[in-house]
């Protein structure tokens, strides 16, 4: 089983092995980690998060199947929001991409949460709810995460230790957020999620603020602007961490400059979005 240590175990993945091999898949494929380095990687299981997050997703899937209009009423979609018709549509994308959704009424999405590494083994420990005490978000209080690895560098750079927790996620009933937290009026920030909703989704520039949708739903806009996305959940039963991957400093430097790029041309988003580099420990650059 690996290392136990109080509520979890954790297991120390072998370089080049099937579960390192498969850990990569996920880390470099679908959350796009490009050229991130990992120097040791840790496969999580806690048995009290997983029987939580299980509990959680058939509750959700209950309460769609029988009461949809109570748990699952999208009133904004009455006034016809083409702009969050939009961010609806990259979830859905986002969702499509893992592969096993399909069939799925709640689907489960892989996302990352960049930290430190101590703090990320206290969370596999005893779980991701303190943390919604300690920033009340640009986009509602909560846990926050992201789809895209590349997104968090500037979360784990300044840590002495980075460390990435990969953990599965059962979003729910999902308001797509289009509001920027500098609003005077409708501002999301420091707020409670929205009445009904199970968790908050809203696409981001390079610096976390709401692209212009004029721009991006013209042609080809969003891959011009360049396009991330924020998670935001607060309920703990809504997440189960299933990696620790403690992140070399080696090509830290290299990391800084590539997404400092992002934000002086955005379409360098799209360019680290189709790297597939698998950079391993020992690499530099």
């Amino acid at each position: 089983m690996g290392k136990g240590e109080g509520k979890y175990y954790r297991k120390k993945l072998d370089e080049g092995g099937n579960e390192w091999e498969n850990m990569e898949k996920l880390f470099f494929g679908y959350l796009q980690a490009s050229d991130i380095m990992i120097s040791e990687a840790y496969a999580i299981y806690n048995p009290t998060l997983i029987t939580s997050f299980i509990n959680q997703k058939n509750i959700l899937a209950a309460r769609l199947r029988e009461s949809p209009d109570v748990f699952f009423n999208d009133a904004w979609k009455r006034r016809g929001n083409k702009e969050k018709e939009f961010v609806c549509q990259e979830f859905q994308k986002r969702v499509a991409e893992t592969g096993w959704n399909e069939k799925e009424t709640i689907p489960i999405i892989p996302c990352v949460h960049g930290t430190d590494f101590s703090l990320a083994m206290a969370i596999c420990s005893t779980g991701f709810a303190a943390l919604s005490a300690l920033d009340a978000g640009w986009y509602g209080s909560g846990v926050y995460f992201t789809t895209y690895a590349s997104y968090t560098i500037t979360y784990f750079s300044t840590r002495k230790d980075p460390a990435i927790i990969i953990s599965y996620v059962t979003p729910g009933h999902v308001f797509p957020v289009t509001e920027a937290h500098t609003a005077q009026s409708n501002s999301l920030l420091g707020t409670v999620l929205k009445s009904s909703y199970n968790s908050h989704y809203v696409v981001v520039q390079s610096d976390g603020t709401v692209p212009d949708y004029d721009a991006i739903m013209s042609d080809n806009g969003a891959e011009k602007i360049g396009l991330w996305d924020e998670i935001v959940v607060s309920q703990e039963p809504q997440i189960t961490p299933v990696y620790v991957l403690r992140i070399s400093t080696k090509n830290m430097n290299h990391l800084l400059r590539t997404w400092d790029r992002t934000k002086k041309d955005p379409s360098t988003r799209e360019r680290i979005k189709r790297s597939k580099s698998k950079t391993k420990n020992g690499g530099g650059l």
